[in-house]
Formats: C-alpha cells, sequence, structure tokens
C-alpha cells in the first residue's frame, strides 16, 4: 500500500526522515510492504524475494533503500 503520511509511527520517526523522502511520502510516492511472511515449509528458498519483487513491480521506482 501507500504511505499515508499521517502514519503515527512514520510520524513519530520526526527529523530522522530525510526531506527527500518526507517529499515523496507527501506526494504519495513512498510504499509501504508491511509484512510479508512465507511458510516455514517453504523458506530459504527465495519465496519471499521473489513475492516481495512482484509487489513492487510496476512502481515507479522499485528501488531498495
Amino acid at each position: 500500500m501507500t504511505l499515508p503520511e499521517d502514519r503515527s509511527w512514520w510520524l513519530s520517526l520526526g527529523e530522522l526522515r530525510p526531506d527527500d523522502v518526507l517529499k515523496a511520502a507527501a506526494s504519495a510516492d513512498v510504499f509501504w510492504l508491511r509484512e510479508l511472511m512465507v511458510l516455514p515449509a517453504h523458506t530459504n528458498q527465495g519465496v519471499g524475494r521473489r513475492l516481495h519483487d512482484e509487489a513492487v513491480r510496476g512502481r515507479a521506482s522499485s528501488g531498495r533503500r
């Protein structure tokens, strides 16, 4: 989901948020992947990475910070 600017944990970071990230959040350009779980029987097989990559595919910027 797109990160809502008024999310309490986001606001609690205060000045730790760089200006470029604040601007991105203000224009709804921050993608928030809250949880990604893989069943224990499928861990360490790259499943989580593939799920992540599919979730961010097509976003304007899918680079990692």
